[in-house]
């Protein structure tokens, strides 16, 4: 949008100057107007009185000409988009972020091109930038995506709170932790024991659906504790899940891992998803320590290459393999997320523990 209004500045650009120039050189108003306006279309023959006529006579012509290009393309892709929406399986991303293009690259639907939030017809809306870009957009937007189905990328509010079936939540932290524990074997740790001990190095919203998923996922043995400590800060997190699961596994937090590599080595899986100086980290980790796993969601995996050698490190792609067109389109994991929600909601929650 911002384009188009730069663009109709120059168009009339050449008009403004011709009717100075004209005036100047003592023409009348009415005569000034209608030969800058044949100067668009070359055909203004008179003499060039001063610089601004003489500007005018070869701004014109371009910028018809360049009219005339961005008059095509503005509705070259909306014809584009209108024959792409006869398509029943059509898609339109919002969002200029990484997310919407990790998300593009797996999609095969027909992608519907749009400009910043600009409302375009399709069947299925993924909404993939800012929360409040998001949310914005859906209320704004709310008849008209009445009957659309419409996926929106939000961190704060879970799919379960929402009643209208044709709106999805989806959250790339919560869909990369539990793709992750339906791969993680944990009865490979407690085979041949009852307690285990996992670490986790950083917290926020990516560490949060690890812990969370870990407490509802990891369930073997009625026998079983596994003692999770977290390295990173609490952010009230026992005091909002007061109420998560009936196990009587362990939640600690501590400050600075760098001062508890005791504590780590005698970790049976240390699993790294601080993304700040992670290379500083797992180096610290290889170096200083001896535990046998290292489970590392990188956020740039390619910086591991030089590292593929070390068989202590598991790489986890985190948002290449949570962002894609079967997790976000996957209504199945959405009555699973619901199932679990009902499933928890009322059960005392596994003891919690602050270190300093």
């Amino acid at each position: 949008m911002k384009t188009l209004k730069i663009s109709y500045i120059f168009l009339i650009l050449p008009l403004i100057l011709g009717i100075i120039g004209l005036t100047e050189a003592q023409i009348p108003m009415s005569d000034a107007l209608f030969y800058s306006f044949s100067m668009y279309f070359v055909a203004y023959e008179g003499p060039a009185y001063n610089y601004y006529v003489e500007a005018a006579r070869w701004l014109a012509p371009i910028m018809t000409f360049s009219s005339v290009l961005m008059f095509f393309s503005y509705y070259r892709q909306r014809i584009y988009n209108y024959i792409k929406y006869q398509r029943n399986d059509s898609v339109v991303l919002y969002g200029n972020t990484e997310l919407c293009s990790i998300i593009k690259q797996s999609l095969n639907n027909p992608i519907i091109e749009t400009e910043d939030f600009e409302f375009v017809k399709a069947h299925r809306y993924i909404l993939c930038g800012a929360e409040e870009e998001n949310l914005l957009f859906y209320e704004n937007h709310k008849e008209k995506l009445r009957d659309k189905k419409v996926y929106i990328q939000c961190e704060t509010l879970r799919s379960q709170l929402i009643s209208n079936d044709n709106v999805k939540l989806f959250n790339m932290n919560e869909i990369s932790a539990r793709l992750y524990w339906n791969k993680f074997d944990i009865k490979k740790i407690l085979a041949n024991i009852k307690d285990a001990h996992i670490v986790l190095i950083g917290f926020g919203n990516l560490g949060k659906e690890i812990i969370l998923q870990a407490l509802q996922n990891n369930i073997f043995d009625p026998g079983q504790h596994i003692t999770y400590d977290v390295f990173g800060e609490e952010e009230h997190f026992t005091s909002i899940y007061s109420s998560l699961a009936n196990i009587s596994d362990t939640v600690v937090f501590y400050d600075h891992w760098e001062s508890h590599l005791d504590l780590i080595n005698k970790a049976d899986v240390v699993i790294v998803c601080e993304q700040n100086n992670q290379l500083s980290i797992i180096q610290t980790l290889l170096m200083q320590t001896t535990i046998n796993e290292i489970e590392v969601f990188a956020d740039n995996p390619s910086i591991y290459d030089l590292l593929s050698e070390q068989n202590r490190l598991n790489i986890f792609d985190f948002k290449q393999l949570a962002l894609t067109k079967e997790n976000i389109f996957n209504e199945r994991t959405l009555d699973v997320a619901k199932r679990l929600n009902l499933r928890y909601v009322s059960i005392p929650m596994v003891e919690s523990h602050f270190v300093q």
